[in-house]
């Protein structure tokens, strides 16, 4: 889901969504808001929404956009081996199958892991140099990438505490947040993990450090 638009892939790969459409962030090549699902292509494995803009991967590797007024399906460069997406607010994040991490878009707070914060944007996908990722996600301006071993890295605003590291500054570098992680999300100003044992972990909006929000003993 995105901010005011849902998707879903059935088991077929076709894909289908609904909702808000503005800036055509449904990629059904109109602007017209979706009360029901309808189709929008097919042979796609994953998405990433979130408030203007869609990312998907199709069965052959390849990284598609829509939204931000353009209503139609474009793919991302000419790389494939795509295999997860990230989407934030105005930044984008991928995953490919050996395991290393690319970004795109805005990075005014270093939302982009590149190494320093700046105010224009990167048109295509950048490799930021994480590698054995198997997942990221992307909250407003902030990114999580969660690495095989376990560990799982942040970078990007900080403002609320949702890199999780204790500090409060922004990162335009992946820091650490910690080890024995099995998931992760973000969501605007806040992260959230599950470790290894089955609790759960919150961070941002205001507290600065992940915080233990339920054991696997009570979680069902």
């Amino acid at each position: 889901a995105g901010a005011r638009q849902g998707f879903a892939i059935g088991v077929d790969g076709t894909l289908w969504g609904w909702g808000n459409n503005v800036t055509g962030q449904l990629g059904d090549g109109t602007f017209v808001p979706r009360a029901l699902p309808v189709q929008l292509g097919s042979g796609y494995v994953a998405l990433s929404s979130n408030v203007n803009h869609t990312l998907a991967i199709q069965s052959d590797g390849t990284l598609w956009t829509w939204g931000s007024r353009q209503y139609s399906p474009a793919r991302v460069g000419t790389d494939s081996g795509y295999s997860a997406v990230a989407a934030g607010y105005l930044h984008s994040v991928a995953v490919k199958s050996d395991g290393s991490v690319w970004t795109w878009g805005r990075n005014e707070q270093g939302q982009l892991g590149l190494g320093s914060p700046s105010g224009d944007s990167v048109a295509l996908p950048m490799a930021i140099g994480l590698t054995h990722v198997r997942a990221v996600a992307a909250g407003y301006n902030h990114s999580l990438a969660l690495k095989t071993d376990g560990t799982l890295w942040a970078w990007g605003d900080n403002t609320g505490g949702q890199l999780g590291d204790g500090t409060g500054s922004d990162a335009a570098t992946p820091r650490l947040v910690g080890s024995g992680y099995v998931a992760m999300a973000a969501q605007g100003y806040q992260s959230m993990g599950v470790k290894s044992d089955g609790s759960v972990v919150t961070w941002g909006s205001g507290t600065l450090a992940p915080t233990l929000k339920a054991s696997g003993a009570s979680m069902v």
